[in-house]
């Protein structure tokens, strides 16, 4: 009986797995919003994982959105996009799970918090604490 439990329990877990991995390499191309004004940008550097791209902090109509563009990391299992005031992210801003690990994405932000407190876009796996890659903005 544990056996059997076991074999299901395990199946699961890699299929699981493997969606989730299947979907995170999607490449994503968002639209960027109409008369996005450029506030901030810095390109990404790798830490623990290859990572490339861009990040710009753009303002439209009022409302700010955190845009990732020619954007390329490794998959991971639950990867985040922060706002952050160090590459440790001893203090952040979750922007949300990361849409995919390629592609170009359009995050919108609620409540901008003060770019120059949290100048660094981090790719972090929360569930192992892993910086994948980071960019500076100025």
């Amino acid at each position: 009986m544990k056996s059997a439990l076991l074999c299901v329990l395990y199946t699961f877990l890699f299929i699981s797995c493997s969606k989730e991995k299947e979907t995170a390499s999607d490449t994503l191309n968002d639209i960027i919003p109409a008369n996005s004004i450029e506030l901030y940008g810095g390109d990404f550097v790798s830490a623990a994982h290859p990572t490339s791209g861009k990040a710009r902090l753009v303002s439209s109509q009022g409302k700010w959105y955190m845009i990732l563009e020619n954007f390329s990391t490794d998959p991971g299992p639950d990867l985040k996009l922060y706002l952050a005031n160090n590459q440790a992210a001893a203090k952040f801003v979750n922007l949300g799970n990361l849409k995919s690990s390629k592609g170009q994405q359009v995050y919108a932000i609620s409540g901008m918090p003060d770019p120059n407190e949290y100048p660094y876009v981090l790719i972090w796996c929360q569930q192992f604490s892993v910086l994948f890659g980071v960019a500076r903005l100025s």
